[in-house]
C-alpha cells in the first residue's frame, strides 16, 4: 500500500511541475509572452488538466519501469548516476509528451482558441492535425 501511496503522490508531484512549465510555455509560444492572463487564467487551467491527465496516466502506465528499461538499453548501468540520470530524463519526456498532448487537445476542444489568432481545433480539425 505504501509503495502505491508513494508512486501516486511522486506521479502527482511530477505532474504538477511538468503541468506549470508547459502551461508557461505553451502561453509564451502561442500568446507571445507571459503576461497578468498567464498567471490568472492559463496557468491554473492548464495545471489542473496536466496533474489529472499526468496522474492518471503514470498510474496505469508503468512509466518508471519503461524509464528503467530506457536507462539500461542506453547502455547505464544499474545503480549508477547515468542510470538515474538516464531513467529521469526519460521519465520527464514521456509525461511531457503526454501532457502536453492533452492540455492542447482538452483546452483547445473545450475552451475553443484561447489565443488570438488561433483557430479553434474544434472547428478544424485539420489544424488540430497539423499542430502534431
Amino acid at each position: 500500500m505504501k509503495k502505491v501511496l508513494y508512486s501516486f503522490f511522486s506521479s502527482l508531484w511530477v505532474s504538477i511541475a511538468v503541468s506549470i512549465v508547459v502551461s508557461i510555455y505553451m502561453d509564451t509560444a502561442f500568446g507571445g509572452g507571459v503576461s497578468v492572463q498567464t498567471f490568472t487564467m492559463v496557468l491554473p487551467m492548464c495545471t489542473a488538466i496536466g496533474a489529472v491527465v499526468g496522474t492518471v496516466f503514470a498510474t496505469i502506465v508503468p512509466v518508471g519501469p519503461i524509464a528503467v528499461k530506457i536507462a539500461h538499453c542506453l547502455g547505464a548501468r544499474p545503480g549508477s548516476l547515468a542510470e538515474v540520470l538516464l531513467r529521469n530524463m526519460s521519465i520527464i519526456t514521456i509525461m511531457l509528451f503526454v501532457m502536453c498532448f492533452a492540455i492542447t487537445a482538452i483546452t483547445h476542444f473545450c475552451f475553443g482558441a484561447p489565443y488570438p489568432g488561433d483557430v479553434s481545433f474544434a472547428a478544424d480539425t485539420n489544424a488540430f492535425l497539423n499542430a502534431w
